[in-house]
């Protein structure tokens, strides 16, 4: 058996979060022009000192609908009658993950970031349940959404299935910053169709849409340290 070298981590060798405090202090306060975080007096800064966004920035943005109009995943067959979502369906969506939305962020600083998404959810599930066509009957292919959220590329949440006809959905996650740019990712996944579902001709199917985001909002909070 191999025995332990001295790259073995070492106890002494471990940051402890107090010795890593008084040293960083100091280190912080000179980039921010000899202010220590621990030596000023209380309120002895106020609003008009600080630069904006210096302690906290908060972005919301309103995100409308997926797919919208135009969109690669829209199909344009569907919500033609009243009662019907105009969504995506298996004759423009093939499976796997797809991008729903994407926000870009700047100036970001080292500290922490809150990401969330809130949105409604609108999932098909016409055909959940057992499926005939002239007599031969196959297994019901119950509908399920995924949602996952990438920051700079890197996925930081993912959801549990959401099977309801419709629903509100929220996703978030909280991360370390090192700052500099960074990009919000929402994507979604559903079931690939059964083998009913790949004709259109049993029922008009591909009219009916599979899934729809609407109302969505996407939340950025930034805490500097």
């Amino acid at each position: 058996m191999k025995k332990w070298t001295e790259a073995q981590p070492r106890a002494a060798n471990l940051a402890d979060y107090e010795e890593f405090n008084l040293a960083y202090d100091p280190l912080k306060s000179t980039f921010n022009g000899g202010i220590g975080r621990p030596e000023i007096p209380a309120a002895a800064i106020g609003q008009l000192h600080i630069a904006s966004e210096a302690l906290i920035q908060v972005t919301v943005a309103h995100d409308g609908q997926f797919p919208d109009t135009g969109d690669p995943f829209e199909d344009t067959n569907t919500g033609a009658s009243p009662g019907f979502f105009r969504g995506t369906s298996y004759d423009v969506y093939t499976g796997g993950w797809i991008n729903i939305l994407t926000r870009n962020y700047t100036n970001l600083k080292s500290g922490f970031v809150h990401v969330e998404l809130q949105t409604h959810l609108f999932v098909q599930s016409y055909y959940a349940g057992d499926q005939t066509d002239g007599g031969s009957t196959v297994d019901g292919n119950p509908k399920a959404v995924r949602v996952r959220l990438l920051w700079n590329g890197t996925p930081v949440a993912e959801s549990a299935f959401y099977t309801q006809p419709v629903q509100s959905v929220r996703v978030f996650a909280d991360f370390p910053s090192p700052g500099g740019p960074g990009e919000l990712t929402v994507q979604a996944i559903c079931n690939a169709a059964s083998e009913l579902e790949n004709f259109p001709s049993v029922g008009g199917n591909y009219a009916w849409p599979l899934f729809q985001f609407f109302g969505m909002n996407t939340l950025m909070i930034g805490r500097w340290r």
